[in-house]
C-alpha cells in the first residue's frame, strides 16, 4: 500500500516541478513570484512525503516543511545537506508579502533547492519517475 502511495505522490511531486519549471519559462514581465514560489514550496514537501512513505513513514502536507526534512534525514543523512531553511521559514501568510519584493535571483536559488530534492529523492527511491 504504501507503494502505491508513495508513487502517486511522487508522480504528484513530478507534476509540481515540471509546472514550476514551466511557470520558470514565461517572460520576466509575466512571472508572478507568489505562483512560482507557491509550486516550488507544494512541489518540494511532495517530493520529502513520497520518499516518506516509500520507506514506511507517514508525513501530511500539513506538517512544516522541516519537520518532513528532518524524518527524511533520519532514514538518508544527505536530506540534511540541502538547506531548506529560507524556503521553510516563509509561512503562507508571509510569502505573500516576501515574494511580491522577491528578485529573480533569490528564485533561482529556490529552484536549486526542488531539483536538488528531486534527484535526490529520485535516487534514493531507486529511480523511479
Amino acid at each position: 500500500m504504501e507503494n502505491t502511495v508513495s508513487t502517486e505522490i511522487l508522480n504528484r511531486a513530478l507534476k509540481e516541478y515540471d509546472a514550476a519549471c514551466e511557470e520558470l519559462n514565461r517572460p520576466s514581465e509575466d512571472l508572478v513570484m507568489i505562483a512560482e514560489f507557491d509550486l516550488i514550496k507544494k512541489a518540494v514537501k511532495s517530493f520529502l512525503i513520497a520518499f516518506l512513505f516509500e520507506k514506511g513513514f507517514i508525513a501530511s502536507e500539513k506538517d512544516e516543511l522541516e519537520e518532513i526534512q528532518a524524518q527524511c534525514a533520519t532514514v538518508n543523512k544527505d536530506f540534511e545537506k540541502v538547506d531548506l531553511t529560507d524556503l521553510s521559514i516563509l509561512s503562507d501568510e508571509s510569502s505573500h508579502i516576501v515574494t511580491n519584493n522577491m528578485e529573480g535571483n533569490k528564485m533561482l536559488i529556490y529552484i536549486k533547492m526542488l531539483k536538488d530534492i528531486r534527484k535526490l529523492v529520485l535516487q534514493s527511491m531507486d529511480g523511479k519517475k
